[in-house]
């Protein structure tokens, strides 16, 4: 049962006992992401509380911004898996367009030499990066039991 919340002066002797309102409490959390989005809890403190209860409050508050920032992490990092598959694809596109040419006995200027010597390391990096990524994403997503 919740208790009673009253503004005003305590009971007098003799009055039920009613929990008063004697105080708040407020906590901005910044967000991941360059958005600069913030979540904002906050708690009551009621007259008879402890420092234990009020504690208690605030941990809770923590815990849930915790999860929040997970959430939010999550889906920044599939954004970053989106964007790196994209690149690969478009990597692989160069790669094609100038073997293609090669093959076929055009002069490949010096920047496209390199960028095909280089193009399968770059997409090894790439798979590599995406692969750490969707392990980050796999244990967010479990940490907060999507």
């Amino acid at each position: 049962m919740k208790p009673e919340l009253v503004r005003g002066d305590p009971p007098k002797e003799g009055e039920a006992q009613r929990k008063y309102l004697v105080g708040n409490f407020a906590f901005k959390f910044p967000m991941p992401g360059q958005d600069g989005a913030e979540l904002q809890l906050s708690g009551e403190i009621l007259s008879g509380e402890t420092a234990g209860e009020i504690s208690r409050k605030i941990d809770v508050l923590y815990d849930v911004a915790d999860r929040q920032k997970k959430r939010a992490a999550i889906g920044m990092l599939k954004s970053q898996v989106k964007a790196h598959t994209e690149q690969i694809q478009s990597q692989r596109d160069i790669f094609k367009e100038q073997s293609d040419k090669q093959a076929a006995g055009e002069k490949l200027s010096h920047q496209q030499k390199l960028n095909l010597q280089n193009s399968q390391k770059s997409i090894d990096k790439t798979v590599e990066h995406i692969k750490k990524l969707e392990a980050a994403i796999k244990d967010l997503e479990e940490s907060v039991a999507l």
